[in-house]
C-alpha cells in the first residue's frame, strides 16, 4: 500500500481569513488564498514524461525558497534522480584548475577588499575624507545627507563613492560593476539615479578622471541598453555600471569583445570555435549587502499581494524542509495574513534566521560573481570589493562544497579573515571590563533578591541619579567616586560607545570596544545567544539609549539641565558597563522622561512607591490602586511580550491594583495601544516619537479617572 503524496508541493495551499471587527454586524469580510500547481509538482509531471537536465552552477545550492526542494524531488523520483556522479565533478575540477593556473601562476591578481558597511557613530563627510579630499568630501557628504536621512541609504551611498573612487582612480580597471538590491532610478532617495551622477562627477573631480562614465543599467529596454553598453566597452570606453542583484544577478552575459591594445590574459589553450576566447570578463566587481531575503514584515506599510504569497509559499516549503515546527507555522501564517492586512504589531520574522534562508545569499553571491567569469580572457589585474553585512551572511560550509572559481574562492578568504585575534594587552583589558560587568550584574541580583529596606531603596536611587549624571565619566570623576571605581569600564582611551554581546541575561558578557559589528561577530569571544547558531550584537552608545530622540521634547532639555543629568554620551574614559546601561540606565531615562511628559502633558503628579514590599514592583504610583511603569520596548519586550505581561499581571494581584499602564516613552513605530484583562493592563507603545512630538491618540489611553482630583 503506497500513501497518497499529501505535501504542499502535491496538493498546494487554501488559506482563507475572517476579518474579526466590531461594525461587521451584517456582514464578514473574507479573504482567501488558493494553489494547487507549485514547481516542484510540474517537475515531478515533466520528469515523468521526460528525461530534465537541471544545469546551473547553483544547481545544488541547498536552499528551498531559493531552489527546488531537491529532497522532495529526490524521494519522490527515488532511483530516477540523478546528481553528477564524484568522480566526474573530479575530473571537472582538475580541467578547471588546470584552465586557471595563470591565477596561482601570477599571471592574474585577484585584489579582495571588504567594504565596512556596519560602522558606528557614522558620519558621512568624515568617512569620505578617507578616500577623497576635505573639499570634495564635505560636497559629496552634503548632497548625500540632504537625499536622505537614513543611515543604512547613507552608508550605501558613501561605500558607492567609494567605489566610483576606486575605478576613476585605478587605470588597471577599465570595466566595473556595482550590484546592490535597490536599482537606482530617478527620484528615489534612497538610490537617486541623479545623485549618484553628481557622486560619480565628484570621483572624477578627486581622480582628475575625464574619460569616464557611469551607466545604470535597468529593466527598461534592458536588452537594448546592455547591446550598447558592451558595444562602449568593445570600443575601449571607461564604465562603471550600476545595476541590482534582481536585474542581472543570474543568466546575464555581460562579457565583451575584447578592446584593442588592451592587456589580457588567456585561461588556457586557444581554440578557435571557442566565442569564450573573443571576449573578456569585467575587471572589478562591487558587491552590496543582500536584503531582506523573505519578505519584509518590519516595514511601516502593508505587503502587497504578491509579498503575501510570496511568503506564503516559504512558509510552505520551510515546513515542509523540517525547518520549522506545526507552532511556528502557524505564527508565521498569522504574520504574513496580519502583515498584509496591516494589523501585525510585534510578531517576531523567523524566517530570517532558518538555513534556506540565510544560504539563499551565497547562492545569489555565487551568480553575482559568475557575471565575470563568462570567458577564458581576463585582466591580469582583477578587483572585488564586498560589503562587510554582506560578508558576514556568507555560508562557507555551503560554499566549499562547490567547484568556485578563483573570483568566488577569493571572497571565500574574505569572510573567512573577518575573525579578529586579539592582543594579550587588549584581552586582559577585555576580561577585566567583562568582570566589572559582572560585579555590576551580582550587585543589582543581591539587590532584587532580598526584601527591599529603606537603606537598599535609597542605594538604588543612587546608582539611577548616579548612571543619569554619568553615563561616561572623566577619571577626575572615577578618581573621586567609589560607585564609578566599582562598576564602571575603561579600554584606556577616551571613547564613548562600544559594542558587546551576552548570553543568559547578562550572566555571561563579552565586549569589544575598537572593532564593528562584523568582526566582532565573527570572533570567538562574541557570544552565541541560547541553543542557536545566532550570535547577536549590541551597542552601548548615547543613540542607542534613546537619549537624543527624549531631549527632542519640548522642556526635557532645560529639565534634565536642572536635575543634573547628561545631555549627551561625552568622550571619557570611563562608561557604564552593559548590566549598569540596559538594566539601570536605560530604565531610569525612560521613568524621568515619562514623568516629565506626562506633568507637562496632562498635569499628572507622579508618586514614588515608598512601601518596601511594594518597591519595584512597578515605576510609580497614579492614584491609590493604579500604577505607571515605563517600558524599553526596543530590547525585550516585544520578543518576550506574553511572559512579561504574565508577571506583571501576578504583580497587579500580589499589590491588589485596579490598573497599570505600561508605557514605552519614544518610539519610531506607530505600534496600536492595547489593553487586556478587563482594561486591567493598558499597554502605551509610545508618548512621543523620534522627532520630539507628542502622540496624543496614545497619551490619551490614560484614563481621566485614574488621575484627576487625585493630587
Amino acid at each position: 500500500l503506497i500513501l497518497e503524496d499529501r505535501s504542499f508541493y502535491q496538493v498546494g495551499m487554501e488559506y482563507y481569513e475572517f476579518e474579526d471587527n466590531d461594525s461587521h454586524h451584517d456582514n464578514t469580510n473574507l479573504k482567501f488564498v488558493k494553489v494547487y500547481d507549485t514547481p516542484e509538482k510540474i517537475m515531478l509531471y515533466l520528469a515523468g514524461k521526460a528525461t530534465v537536465f537541471g544545469i546551473s552552477a547553483t544547481a545544488e545550492v541547498d536552499t528551498v525558497v531559493g531552489n527546488y526542494d531537491l529532497r522532495y524531488l529526490k524521494e519522490q523520483l527515488k532511483e530516477r534522480f540523478y546528481k553528477t556522479p564524484s568522480n566526474l565533478k573530479d575530473k571537472t575540477r582538475a580541467a578547471l584548475e588546470q584552465r586557471w593556473k595563470a591565477y596561482t601562476d601570477g599571471g592574474i591578481n585577484v585584489h579582495g577588499e571588504v567594504i565596512n558597511s556596519d560602522i558606528q557613530g557614522f558620519k558621512a563627510e568624515d568617512y569620505c575624507k578617507t578616500f577623497m579630499n576635505a573639499e570634495f568630501a564635505r560636497y559629496s557628504a552634503n548632497i548625500i545627507t540632504n537625499i536622505t536621512d537614513n543611515e543604512y541609504q547613507i552608508i550605501r551611498y558613501c561605500n558607492v563613492l567609494k567605489a566610483m573612487c576606486i575605478f576613476n582612480k585605478n587605470e588597471d580597471i577599465q570595466s566595473m560593476l556595482y550590484l546592490g538590491m535597490a536599482l537606482p532610478k530617478k527620484n528615489n532617495p534612497g538610490m537617486d539615479e541623479g545623485v549618484l551622477q553628481q557622486l560619480f562627477e565628484y570621483s572624477q573631480m578627486e581622480t582628475t578622471q575625464s574619460d569616464s562614465t557611469v551607466c545604470f543599467l535597468k529593466g527598461d529596454n534592458f536588452e537594448q541598453d546592455k547591446e550598447e553598453l558592451q558595444q562602449r566597452l568593445s570600443s575601449g570606453e571607461k564604465i562603471f555600471v550600476m545595476s541590482s542583484y534582481q536585474t542581472i544577478g543570474a543568466g546575464q552575459n555581460l562579457q565583451y569583445k575584447i578592446p584593442e591594445g588592451r592587456k589580457v590574459v588567456q585561461l588556457g589553450e586557444f581554440t578557435k570555435s571557442d566565442k569564450r576566447f573573443l571576449y573578456k570578463d569585467f575587471d572589478a566587481l562591487f558587491l552590496g549587502n543582500i536584503t531582506n531575503m523573505t519578505v519584509n514584515t518590519y516595514q511601516d506599510e502593508k505587503i502587497t499581494s504578491h509579498d503575501l504569497l510570496q511568503m506564503l509559499f516559504q512558509i510552505e516549503e520551510l515546513y515542509e524542509n523540517v525547518e520549522m515546527n506545526y507552532s511556528e507555522k502557524d505564527q508565521m501564517l498569522k504574520l504574513a495574513f496580519r502583515s498584509y492586512t496591516g494589523s501585525d504589531q510585534f510578531t517576531l520574522n523567523k524566517l530570517y534566521k532558518l538555513k534556506s534562508v540565510v544560504v539563499q545569499a551565497s547562492r545569489m553571491v555565487l551568480q553575482a560573481v559568475g557575471r565575470m567569469c563568462r570567458t577564458f580572457v581576463k585582466s591580469p589585474e582583477i578587483y572585488l570589493f564586498v560589503e562587510s553585512e554582506l560578508l558576514e551572511k556568507l555560508y562557507v560550509g555551503e560554499l566549499k562544497k562547490r567547484i568556485l572559481p578563483p573570483e568566488m574562492k577569493a571572497i571565500v578568504d574574505m569572510r573567512e579573515s573577518l575573525g579578529k585575534d586579539y592582543l594579550p594587552e587588549e584581552n586582559f583589558m577585555l576580561n577585566k571590563a567583562e568582570k566589572i560587568s559582572s560585579v555590576g550584574l551580582w550587585t543589582i541580583r543581591r539587590m532584587l533578591a532580598k526584601d527591599w529596606t529603606a537603606e537598599s531603596m535609597q542605594l538604588w536611587e543612587q546608582l539611577r541619579m548616579l548612571v543619569l549624571q554619568y553615563p561616561t565619566a572623566s577619571t577626575y570623576d572615577w578618581q573621586n567616586n567609589e560607585y564609578l571605581q566599582k562598576l564602571y569600564i575603561t579600554s584606556g582611551e577616551k571613547r564613548n560607545q562600544y559594542i558587546y554581546s551576552q548570553y543568559s541575561d547578562f550572566n555571561d558578557v563579552t565586549i569589544d570596544f575598537g572593532n564593528d559589528k562584523v568582526a566582532f561577530r565573527n570572533s570567538k569571544r562574541a557570544k552565541i545567544k541560547g541553543n542557536s547558531d545566532e550570535v547577536v550584537i549590541y551597542e552601548m552608545s548615547e543613540i542607542e539609549s534613546g537619549l537624543p530622540a527624549i531631549l527632542r521634547y519640548p522642556g526635557m532639555k532645560a529639565h534634565f539641565e536642572e536635575m543634573g543629568y547628561a545631555l549627551k554620551f561625552e568622550m571619557n574614559e570611563y562608561l557604564l558597563s552593559p548590566v549598569l546601561f540596559h538594566n539601570i540606565y536605560k530604565g531610569a531615562l525612560g521613568e524621568v522622561a515619562g514623568k516629565f511628559i506626562l506633568n507637562r502633558e496632562l498635569g499628572i503628579e507622579l508618586s514614588p512607591i515608598t512601601e518596601p514590599e511594594y518597591f519595584e514592583f512597578f515605576d510609580y504610583k497614579l492614584s491609590a490602586d493604579v500604577y505607571v511603569d515605563f517600558k524599553n520596548w526596543k530590547f525585550t519586550y516585544v520578543q518576550d511580550r506574553e511572559e512579561i505581561r504574565k508577571d506583571i499581571l501576578r504583580k497587579l494581584d500580589a499589590i491588589g491594583a485596579k490598573r497599570v499602564y505600561i508605557i514605552n516613552v519614544v518610539s519610531d513605530k506607530d505600534y496600536k495601544p492595547s489593553a487586556i484583562v478587563d482594561q486591567r493592563l493598558v499597554e502605551i507603545p509610545m508618548l512621543i516619537r523620534e522627532d520630539g512630538t507628542v502622540c496624543y491618540e496614545n497619551l490619551h489611553m490614560i484614563r481621566k479617572e485614574d488621575f484627576e482630583n487625585v493630587n
